[in-house]
């Protein structure tokens, strides 16, 4: 009998990220239906089964997944504001927002079609609200509230 602590991390480390952004690369790849669990426990390095300590479903992880998505594309509009004019009248100011946020949400799609689709795969009412960075862009804002 040993007096060793119990490990407060599994042998993979942080494996709850590393199958998000397994999960992310996947919908990049091939957008929602390609988030599969055990293709991003393959990715992981770890056996499917070890995906149940973190998520009860593909569902679950779907929604983070999609949460991340949906966070790209917030960043992605969020750089189009801020490499806008700055010094201008209020009324070019508000059109060259509005052009700002379309020039962002149509780049992002265009340039990440896969993401795009997980981000916006299905309702909003059905989206799970998650903590922390997912969903969001780096001002706190979802796509929805630009």
């Amino acid at each position: 009998m040993t007096n060793a602590k119990p490990r407060s991390t599994y042998r993979h480390g942080d494996l709850r990220r590393a199958l998000i952004e397994a999960g992310v690369e996947l919908a990049r790849d091939g957008g929602p239906d390609a988030v599969i669990l055990r293709e991003a426990t393959r990715r992981a390095g770890v056996v499917p089964n070890a995906a149940y300590r973190h998520f009860e479903s593909r569902d679950e992880l779907l929604s983070l997944v999609r949460s991340a998505a949906l966070s790209s594309v917030a960043q992605a509009m969020e750089e189009e504001l801020a490499a806008r004019p700055k010094k201008c009248r209020r009324a070019d100011a508000a059109r060259a927002g509005l052009r700002a946020i379309g020039a962002g949400y149509l780049r992002f799609a265009q340039q990440e079609t896969g993401l795009f689709r997980t981000a916006f795969a299905t309702p909003r009412a059905k989206w799970e609200v998650h903590e922390g960075e997912y969903g969001k862009g780096p001002s706190g804002l979802d796509p929805l509230s630009c």
